[in-house]
């Protein structure tokens, strides 16, 4: 009977203790992960208005880069759900308000529906969001045609509106 108890002590002794070597996979790893990091970010391209993707002047660039932007300002409408027809009219005044071109695009939609805390639940709020979405849709088809379009309830909207929150971009043509 010893001599097997022996035998098993022994041949674990002579296991290796891998408990001991993953703190030394992890630096490893860490140290690959560092390096790979410090290649990538070394040779970013600067990308400018006028310049190609190596930093030089491009002449032919394909872009005019002067009117394919992000409008900073974005535009934030609170209309009551059943007056979605509103929303058209808002827009176009302040598109023209802030000289924007009649081509400019809403590119991204926030749609939150209000709802009263006391007597109702969020989902009642993104219903009306959606509900408003989908009839401001059918007025007007291509207002959010180019939109990523979020739909969300906020107990901070009175019950019975709707706000919007959209940003704006040039029209980019793609012919």
């Amino acid at each position: 009977m010893r001599r097997s108890i022996s035998s098993l002590r022994n041949e674990s002794e002579e296991q290796e203790d891998l408990l001991l070597q993953s703190g030394w996979m992890y630096a490893d790893l860490f140290l690959a992960l560092t390096v790979i990091f410090l290649a990538t970010i070394s040779f970013v391209p600067e990308i400018g208005q006028a310049g190609n993707f190596n930093g030089g002047k491009d002449t032919n660039a394909g872009i005019n880069t002067a009117t394919t932007f992000n409008y900073a300002k974005g535009y934030t409408l609170v209309v009551p759900v059943d007056q979605f027809d509103q929303v058209g009219t808002k827009v176009s005044q302040f598109l023209a308000q802030e000289g924007l071109d009649r081509s400019t695009e809403i590119i991204f939609a926030q749609v939150i529906g209000g709802f009263n805390p006391e007597s109702e639940k969020p989902s009642d709020g993104q219903l009306r969001a959606i509900t408003f979405a989908i009839e401001l849709n059918k007025k007007y088809p291509t207002l959010l045609q180019s939109a990523q379009r979020f739909i969300e309830s906020s107990p901070s909207i009175a019950s019975g509106k709707v706000a919007m929150r959209l940003t704006f971009a040039a029209a980019l043509s793609t012919k």
